[in-house]
């Protein structure tokens, strides 16, 4: 959100966080959002660059980890291959 209040110019004033410090502003690793669908706090792996915005504090997710993110989010082929069942004749 951080991103779009820059690109429209609003004032600083209507960008600022709330004094109970629950609402924070927080730097993602871009790689993580884009190319793995699942947005973390960056860390030194993280090649691609940041993405800053805001978040409330009891949702912060992880520290950006490339290991941990070798699992597909979804599956790109949702049919079974039946290339390799035999007919029954």
């Amino acid at each position: 959100m951080h991103d779009i209040y820059e690109q429209i110019n609003m004032p600083v004033e209507d960008f600022q966080t709330p004094a109970s410090g629950k609402i924070i502003q927080a730097a993602f690793c871009r790689e993580s959002i884009y190319e793995n669908g699942r947005p973390r706090l960056v860390s030194p792996d993280c090649r691609t660059g940041t993405v800053t915005d805001i978040i409330n504090v009891k949702d912060l997710p992880p520290v950006y980890d490339p290991n941990d993110e070798f699992e597909p989010r979804f599956n790109a082929f949702p049919y079974n291959d039946t290339s390799g069942i035999k007919r029954k004749d």
